[in-house]
């Protein structure tokens, strides 16, 4: 199983965020969808020849969660209230 690529995000405030593309090897999204790995500080961080991936995800109730893994094709994170939530996420039915 490979790591379900970040394929847009759009936190440019996030430190990992160079031209809506993650940088950072893995980011971790929480039970409501959050993506936890934002921060924002003064310094850029992540690898620029590295696209950033899918690591541990927390939001069970997710249809693209499989034991604490996506499975989604690729991801996106867009901004929402202050934070960034991963916006490929659907409610399980």
């Amino acid at each position: 199983m490979e790591m379900v690529k970040i394929e847009r995000c759009s936190a440019t405030s996030c430190s990992y965020n160079d031209g809506g593309h993650c940088h950072t090897f893995g980011i971790n999204i929480d039970q409501h969808a959050e993506c936890k790995t934002f921060i924002v500080a003064n310094v850029r961080g992540g690898l620029l020849n590295s696209s950033g991936g899918a690591g541990a995800c927390l939001a069970s109730n997710c249809e693209f969660n499989q034991k604490m893994e996506c499975v989604a094709k690729n991801i996106h994170v867009d901004m929402k209230s202050m934070h960034p939530d991963c916006s490929t996420y659907r409610k399980r039915k």
